[in-house]
């Protein structure tokens, strides 16, 4: 009889732990079955009942997409872990989804796949040979603007993308790779434009990246694929181009730390002449087709004459796009101030640079400007406001009414104030103690407790003395008599007797409960003026 009922509990067990392995499914499906070899599809794997989670990539993946790799290049992977209820009960749920590219026309295969005790069905998957339009939906150029650079030279590799329809989306499959690891690399933001091509009119986004190879030697940069869905719904894969540069040594080398490729500079120049004591803002600006770590941190020496003074307050460091070349800019903001009157000569600056068309090193000059300062008068105040208040402009009829009008104000407002004081500080203030508000008998028994209030000291009371019933209830019937609705004229009669008993009560309280006087010499009390008088 003991083995049947333990063969019926182990039977029992085996088939409580095999129900949740048992229940364990794996699911593949995808959006669509028949498309162009252009296009791309969705596959999503969904495992229900199983606390496992779905990896296709990292360590250790439960799912191997390598075997999908012969027929498909695949997109960025994506997983979603959640927990569902169905018929009153919960189980986890995992799905990993990703786009599908097929690298051929026919009819592709996506294998069976088996994870735990649950195993997928094959999909078929039907891909026709691409469609070849005139005037395509949407297609993409890449390139760059030079393919044969000097080491520290930037080029631009640009991917445009032409589309005549409306997109829902359109993302970058990856970053821009290169073979080289000796690569500067500039991301420019986005731009759109649009142009005509084969009687259509295509909108045109580019994305750029900004390239320069520290040294010399063959680099290939792959520019990533472009995943597109149009607003009709329709999903394209444009793929990754490659580009080869062919970074070369110049017969010439350039000396180290000189910028490779061609440098402009310009300053604010001064055509009127200057005040002596006045601060003028001043600018330079350099431009220059080499990358924007090549170009100065700090303005290029200069030897200023005793009589001039510069602050250069900050430097300001772009890219412009808006050009063909790209140029990196520096804009030096600062001060120009000349101490006394005089003709002054501002010195020129200069940057050297290497020009890669004709590999040499150049230099690119601001010229020099000849300032001439006249005295400060009494018209021409020195300020350090800046160019913009050279001239202060003389008192009009405006300005003197404007001036009494605000002074006016002023004493109107000034008197309002003092009316104010005067009456604020006649007002009588009510500076009476908490106390003294309190109705007449409730006074009478606060003054002989121990707080603000009759809560307060009866609690405080208690805390000292012990319970007190008595003394409860005539707080309480003070309270119910005062704020209460029901008020006997013969009440505050019996009230007022009963207050005054219990003052009494409470007076003689503290006298017996009140420690007496000690005559001990060093105990503290003695040290105090009254305590020493007896001794003396």
């Amino acid at each position: 009889m003991v083995s049947r009922y333990l063969c019926g509990l182990m039977w029992l067990v085996l088939i409580t732990h095999a129900l949740p392995s048992a229940a364990a499914t794996l699911l593949t499906s995808t959006d669509r079955d028949t498309l162009h070899q252009n296009e791309y599809l969705m596959l999503t794997f969904t495992l229900q009942g199983s606390d496992t989670r779905l990896r296709g990539d990292g360590i250790k993946p439960n799912i191997d997409l390598s075997r999908l790799t012969g027929d498909f290049e695949l997109g960025p992977i994506v997983t979603r872990h959640r927990f569902t209820l169905a018929n009153g009960q919960g189980q986890p749920v995992s799905t990993l989804q990703l786009a599908l590219f097929p690298r051929r026309s026919g009819s592709l295969l996506i294998p069976s796949y088996q994870l735990e005790n649950g195993r997928s069905r094959p999909l078929q998957i039907r891909v026709l040979d691409p469609v070849i339009e005139a005037a395509p939906e949407v297609f993409v150029r890449s390139g760059a603007t030079e393919l044969k650079l000097l080491p520290q030279q930037a080029t631009l590799a640009y991917l445009d993308l032409y589309s005549r329809v409306p997109l829902k989306t359109a993302r970058l499959g990856a970053a821009l790779d290169a073979t080289s690891h000796a690569l500067s690399v500039e991301i420019l933001p986005a731009r759109d434009s649009s142009t005509l091509y084969h009687g259509h009119q295509y909108q045109v986004t580019r994305s750029a990246w900004r390239v320069s190879a520290a040294r010399s030697g063959p680099v290939t940069l792959t520019l990533p694929d472009i995943w597109i869905e149009t607003a009709a719904g329709r999903r394209l894969r444009l793929p990754v181009s490659r580009v080869r540069l062919n970074i070369t040594e110049p017969v010439n080398t350039p000396p180290s730390g000189v910028p490779v490729g061609t440098v402009q500079i310009r300053q604010t120049t001064f055509d009127a002449p200057l005040i002596a004591g006045q601060s003028y803002p001043w600018q330079v600006v350099i431009r220059s087709t080499a990358p924007l770590s090549a170009l100065p941190q700090q303005l290029p020496a200069q030897t200023l004459p005793p009589q001039l003074m510069v602050y250069i307050d900050r430097s300001e460091r772009h890219i412009d796009d808006s050009r063909t070349p790209v140029e990196s800019v520096v804009e030096y903001t600062g001060y120009l101030m000349a101490r006394g009157p005089g003709e002054f000569l501002l010195p020129e600056i200069r940057l050297s640079y290497f020009d890669p068309q004709h590999g040499a090193v150049r230099a690119a000059v601001a010229p020099a400007q000849r300032l001439q300062v006249q005295a400060a008068t009494a018209s021409s105040p020195a300020t350090l406001s800046g160019a913009a208040d050279q001239h202060t402009p003389a008192p009009t009829a405006m300005n003197w009414r404007r001036s009494i009008l605000s002074a006016l104000l002023t004493a109107l407002a000034l008197t309002l104030l003092a009316l104010w004081w005067q009456r604020h500080r006649s007002r009588p203030r009510n500076q009476q103690p908490l106390r003294s508000q309190q109705p007449a008998l409730s006074a009478a028994l606060l003054a002989a407790l121990p707080g603000r209030t009759l809560d307060e000291g009866l609690s405080q009371w208690q805390t000292q003395h012990g319970p007190d019933t008595e003394l409860q209830q005539l707080v309480l019937d003070l309270q119910r008599y005062y704020y209460g609705r029901d008020k006997r004229p013969d009440g505050e009669a019996a009230l007022s007797h009963r207050v005054s008993e219990m003052v009494q009560r409470l007076h003689d309280r503290q006298r017996v409960t009140q420690p007496p006087a000690s005559d001990d010499r060093w105990s503290p009390r003695s040290f105090t003026p009254g305590g020493q008088s007896g001794d003396q």
